[in-house]
C-alpha cells in the first residue's frame, strides 16, 4: 500500500524576542522566589517569616503562565494545507477549512488601530477581544508589527507569520 505525502506550507511566527523576554522573566521569577524560599528556611520563627512567604508565593505565581507561553511560542505554527489552514499555538489548535476563510488582510490596512489583547507579554499576543466592526477577534500572534487578520464566519483570527 502506497501513501502519498500531502504537502503543507508551514509558516512560523517570529520567536526570538518573545522567547528571550519570556525566558528572562521566568528565570527572574524563579530566581527571586528561590531566594525568598531559601530565606524562609533561614528565618523560621522570625516576624518577617509571613511577609517572606507571601512574597515568595507572589514571585512564583507567574511562573506557570510564563512557562506555558514559552511552550506555546515554541510550538506555534500556521500550516496551509490542501484542505485548509491549521493554526497551532501551544495546546490550542484551530482547523479552518479553506471555504470558511472570508478574507485575509494586513492589520496595517485597517482604518483604525487594532487593539491588542488586554493581558499580553512582549512577543506573545494571545487572547480574545471584541472589536467594533470586526466582532470577536482571537489573537495567536507574536509580533505586533506584522499582524494578519483572517476572517471566518465565527471570528477573526490574528496571526503573525515571520514570512509574510
Amino acid at each position: 500500500m502506497e501513501t502519498t505525502a500531502v504537502s503543507a506550507e508551514v509558516f512560523r511566527p517570529f520567536r526570538r524576542n518573545g522567547l528571550l523576554m519570556l525566558a528572562g522573566l521566568a528565570l527572574l521569577s524563579a530566581g527571586a522566589s528561590g531566594v525568598c524560599f531559601w530565606q524562609l528556611s533561614v528565618r523560621q520563627g522570625e516576624p518577617s517569616f509571613i511577609w517572606l512567604l507571601l512574597l515568595a508565593i507572589l514571585l512564583v505565581s507567574p511562573l506557570p503562565v510564563l512557562v506555558y507561553n514559552i511552550y506555546g511560542l515554541m510550538r506555534a505554527s500556521y500550516s496551509l494545507e490542501r484542505d485548509g489552514l491549521r493554526l497551532r499555538w501551544g495546546l490550542r489548535r484551530e482547523d479552518i477549512p479553506l471555504q470558511d476563510i472570508e478574507w485575509l488582510r494586513n492589520a496595517q490596512d485597517l482604518a483604525f488601530e487594532l487593539p491588542l489583547p488586554a493581558l499580553h507579554f512582549p512577543g506573545v499576543f494571545l487572547g480574545t477581544r471584541n472589536v467594533e466592526g470586526l466582532g470577536k477577534v482571537e489573537f495567536m500572534a507574536s509580533d505586533a508589527n506584522n499582524l494578519l487578520l483572517l476572517a471566518t464566519p465565527q471570528c477573526v483570527f490574528v496571526i503573525s507569520p515571520a514570512d509574510m
